[in-house]
């Protein structure tokens, strides 16, 4: 592939989604990171890309991206997975010992369980894959809410699991995201979506654990208010213009 038709292809990417990493556009490209970080740096001098950490976004495109489709849970798996791990990492040094915390769907909450504290720990989750990654831990009391299983992301949602939620008291919530834009927070789907602000209202500290692309991005729910949460959880990669519009509703916590 020539460099102007990989020029192109990358521009078509950052088109589609807003931001996307120098992984993803080797693997789309089947090209060298190295060759893409070359392509970017030279795009980027033409005016046509704006770097950002780990990759890039279009200039040309609207501030406020709108996410094209759902991702599946296997994709959103191998996204941005350095960044998701290190977000991950803060927001597990959040959860006291003993304490009773809600962990919602999404691959960036999964990237908590390993760092969680030992000792003894009350989780409450409605998703199949952070409950298959804790079960074998002793030291927690584990309890999944039951309900519909969802199985693009793997959450269980509808009635039942919003009336097993609704019983319960919890110290804090950790939810994952699909996008942020002014004081919206957003997912794919409405049934998770609404479960979600279920388990948001019902604990007394509400953090959204996200990588810093999913900061100017829309999805097609948006089911809370980053002022009625207590921070967004992120990693270091998250620009001063992504900070501000966070700090504008609520506090910001990453990497020094």
């Amino acid at each position: 592939m020539i460099k102007a038709e990989r020029h192109e292809r990358v521009k078509a990417l950052l088109d589609a989604q807003g931001t996307v990493s120098v992984k993803e556009i080797s693997e789309a490209l089947d090209v060298s990171e190295m060759t893409v970080r070359r392509d970017l740096e030279e795009l980027s001098l033409a005016g046509d890309v704006e770097r950002v950490h780990g990759g890039a976004r279009r200039c040309s495109a609207p501030v406020h991206s709108m996410l094209r489709r759902e991702y599946t849970h296997t994709e959103k798996r191998d996204k941005n997975v350095a960044e998701k791990a290190e977000a991950a990492c803060l927001a597990a040094g959040l959860v006291e010992e003993g304490s009773t915390v809600f962990l919602g769907t999404g691959t960036t909450v999964e990237q908590m369980v390993p760092y969680l504290p030992a000792g003894r720990l009350r989780v409450v989750t409605n998703s199949i894959n952070v409950f298959n990654l804790l079960a074998a831990r002793e030291d927690c009391e584990l309890y999944l809410t039951g309900g519909a299983l969802r199985e693009r992301t793997g959450a269980f949602i509808g009635p039942m699991a919003e009336a097993a939620m609704s019983q319960l008291g919890i110290d804090a919530a950790f939810v994952g995201v699909n996008g942020m834009v002014g004081n919206e927070v957003y997912t794919s789907n409405a049934d998770e979506g609404h479960f979600q602000k279920v388990a948001f209202d019902k604990a007394d500290a509400r953090y959204v654990v996200a990588d810093a692309s999913k900061v100017f991005v829309r999805d097609f729910y948006a089911f809370y208010h980053l002022s009625d949460i207590d921070a967004l959880v992120c990693d270091g990669g998250i620009t001063a213009e992504q900070r501000a519009s966070i700090e504008e509703f609520t506090r910001v916590i990453s990497p020094a």
